[in-house]
């Protein structure tokens, strides 16, 4: 395969989808636990009110308590972007450039003389949603390549080569979509 090179900038929109989706991630369990809680709280009230069960205002607050969690913690999440977004070790708006082949994946950002390269096989794990493309090298280096900068061609390699370099450390919503159909 012909080495890639992709020159980009993260800007706002995707640090926050990417942020948002990591804590969902992170959260997932016990959002389903909220969601499941509100509809059959919902559920309930509504044959409640019509007659069916004797209403009681625990299963609502106990509703409006995971409501109310859940909001926190999306609020919580705001927090941390914004927090990201104003400091001085921010590198979002700095150009990244992004280069793979076959066999390793390099990313630089030039105006801070950083450069990390890994073989694909070493590669913690990589996530794609609609906009993104969340490269883990490491437990603490990720690194955020906005779809936009791609075209389909170099998108659908890198998805590609990550796809059968990582097995299972490879997570894609495209691939997840078009294997439900």
């Amino acid at each position: 395969m012909e080495a890639q090179e992709i020159r980009y900038r993260v800007n706002k929109k995707v640090f926050r989808q990417a942020s948002l989706y990591a804590m969902f991630l992170r959260n997932r369990n016990t959002f389903r636990v909220g969601i499941a809680v509100v509809l059959a709280v919902a559920f309930y009230t509504v044959l409640a009110v019509q007659g069916t069960f004797p209403l009681s205002y625990l299963p609502i607050y106990i509703a409006a308590a995971y409501l109310v969690w859940m909001l926190l913690l999306l609020g919580r999440e705001e927090q941390r972007v914004l927090r990201y977004l104003k400091s001085d070790e921010s590198l979002l708006g700095t150009e990244y450039v992004l280069r793979f082949d076959a066999g390793k994946l390099s990313v630089e950002i030039p105006e801070k003389k950083l450069r990390n390269t890994v073989a694909f096989a070493k590669l913690a794990s990589a996530i794609e949603i609609s906009s993104v493309f969340m490269l883990c090298l490491s437990a603490d280096q990720l690194y955020l390549v906005p779809t936009a900068a791609m075209t389909d061609e170099q998108r659908t390699a890198l998805r590609g080569l990550l796809s059968s370099r990582l097995g299972e450390r490879f997570y894609s919503s495209i691939l997840a979509r078009e294997k439900k159909k």
